[in-house]
């Protein structure tokens, strides 16, 4: 990689009353496609990846060391791909998983370590990065259940809309094209939407049929204006099954 640093001096008023401040310049600039990556290099990029996709990786009483592995593994994949880095000599582990599973009285905790390598021989290169994350505390009482329910399965629902969409760019033209695709998609006998739903239940800590049950779902358009974004919208009612 290459780097960029300066001073900007910024400054306002005359004499006496001539204010400067100074901002510190130190950017990155990223290697270029085709530069060989040392062993050390590799590890080092990959830990940093492992590192900040951790940060944003939500863990659940249903996360699996597998899982866990897998999802870091394509953000590290994805940053390493970024930078113009071949990671195809970059390997992951997760070793040492234990899952203390949350209940409603209580949080859980997830703690694993991470080993990446590089390299082969005298020239291997270890980096380690320690997984200690906290599952939430499951909901306990019907409302936890329906606001818990109501915020992972609208997460990821959008998430699955995003990756079926794949790139394709929603326009005031092909909303009501796209809107309707997405309803036949749901009314088929296995489809991603569903799954995403009962994905989202499964994070959440809460059971289908058992405490949650869901209304008639609804997709519907508002097409973009020049004051406001237009939008597609599926409507999901979330129901306790407590409630009587």
């Amino acid at each position: 990689e290459g780097n960029i640093s300066a001073s900007v001096e910024i400054s306002s008023g005359e004499g006496a009353d001539k204010v400067t401040e100074t901002v510190t310049v130190d950017k990155t600039i990223d290697r270029l496609p085709g530069t060989s990556a040392t062993p050390a290099e590799k590890a080092e990029a990959a830990k940093k990846a492992a590192e900040e996709a951790l940060k944003d990786i939500s863990v659940s009483n249903t996360t699996t060391q597998e899982s866990l592995q897998s999802a870091i593994e394509k953000a590290v994949q994805d940053a390493l791909e970024a930078a113009g880095i071949d990671g195809t000599d970059v390997d992951i582990a997760v070793n040492d998983f234990t899952k203390t599973p949350a209940t409603a009285e209580s949080e859980g905790n997830i703690s694993a370590s991470v080993e990446i390598s590089s390299g082969e021989g005298a020239d291997k290169v270890t980096e380690t990065v320690t997984v200690d994350k906290t599952i939430d505390r499951l909901p306990g009482t019907p409302a936890e259940k329906v606001a818990a329910a109501k915020e992972a399965v609208e997460e990821a629902v959008k998430e699955a809309i995003v990756r079926w969409l794949d790139g394709r760019l929603v326009t005031n033209d092909n909303a009501e094209a796209i809107r309707d695709e997405l309803e036949k998609e749901f009314n088929k006998d296995d489809n991603f939407l569903v799954d995403a739903i009962l994905k989202g239940l499964d994070t959440a800590g809460v059971a289908y049929e058992k405490d949650i049950v869901f209304g008639d779902v609804v997709f519907d358009v508002k097409t973009a204006t020049a004051d406001s974004e237009g939008e597609i919208t599926v409507a999901i009612p979330v129901i306790s099954a407590e409630d009587g």
